[in-house]
């Protein structure tokens, strides 16, 4: 009990301290901080060892056009996540989206116009409190000044994706099982 305890305060104050500490130098905007997030995300999700091997770079793949949070995540590129390296690309067409880990759509991008295009092992990562409840994996959104989040274990979990309890705990709200 204890050991789990200790985990999940580890986690909590890793989100909060790389929040305010993130490549380095302070976040300036929105978009620094849901990269922020959606980088300890990403952390606290495993892939199997089939679709992730553990030398393989992991893949992120942010959908939309230029946009704040598309720099922001950008600037990920070359951060590493446990074993592998982060390997961000930027594009606007949903045909290049096969070999992706991680797609986070921008807010112009619907879940439902991926579903053909997709890895069968990708986690999707959208923007807005409904982006769970249209299949997304995991949705973020702004509540006051905050960023919080919600998760679909059904969605992630159909990819063969595991969560992190420790990051569970930390999500507004969990719907379906893992």
């Amino acid at each position: 009990m204890f050991s789990s305890w200790r985990k999940f305060c580890s986690l909590f104050l890793g989100l909060t301290l790389f929040a305010f500490n993130y490549s380095s130098s302070a976040l300036t905007n929105d978009a620094d901080v849901e990269a922020a997030f959606i980088f300890n995300v990403v952390k606290y999700t495993d892939w199997p060892n089939e679709t992730l091997p553990k030398d393989a770079n992991l893949v992120l793949c942010y959908v939309g056009e230029s946009s704040p949070l598309g720099s922001s995540i950008a600037e990920l590129n070359g951060k590493q996540i446990n074993l592998h390296t982060l390997e961000v690309h930027t594009t606007t067409r949903l045909s290049n989206l096969g070999s992706c880990h991680v797609i986070v759509l921008g807010q112009s991008s619907d879940v439902h116009s991926l579903q053909k295009n997709i890895a069968p092992f990708a986690l999707i990562i959208g923007e807005g409190e409904t982006f769970v409840d249209a299949g997304g994996g995991v949705g973020l959104f702004s509540v006051g000044n905050h960023i919080r989040f919600d998760i679909n274990l059904s969605s992630t979990s159909a990819n063969g994706l595991k969560v992190s309890v420790n990051l569970l705990r930390l999500a507004r709200n969990v719907r379906g099982n893992q």
